[in-house]
């Protein structure tokens, strides 16, 4: 994440929301300063050809977002698109 986060414009997406409740995974995330787009629940148990379409669906909005908000930004994406993104609770 720090070799990524040290170029320019790398955007993460990841299933893993463990990254945003595990303190010194948090940690290492946020000192990348890479933006970060986490899949919800409900894609991780989805076969790999309906995930593809639906980050797919998904693929405009999310680069449309982070173009918006500063580096380190994160959002959850939900499995069904409704175009909103929500932020993920990081505690």
């Amino acid at each position: 994440m720090r070799d990524l986060g040290a170029e320019s414009n790398w955007v993460a997406i990841s299933g893993d929301l463990r990254i945003t409740k595990s303190p010194h995974e948090r940690e290492a995330w946020r000192r990348s300063k890479l933006t970060a787009f986490f899949l919800k629940k409900g894609w991780m148990n989805q076969g790999p050809w309906l995930q593809a379409s639906h980050l797919m669906r998904w693929f405009p909005d999310i680069m449309a977002q982070a173009a918006k908000v500063a580096p380190g930004a994160a959002f959850l994406v939900p499995f069904r698109y409704n175009g909103k993104f929500e932020q993920p609770r990081l505690t």
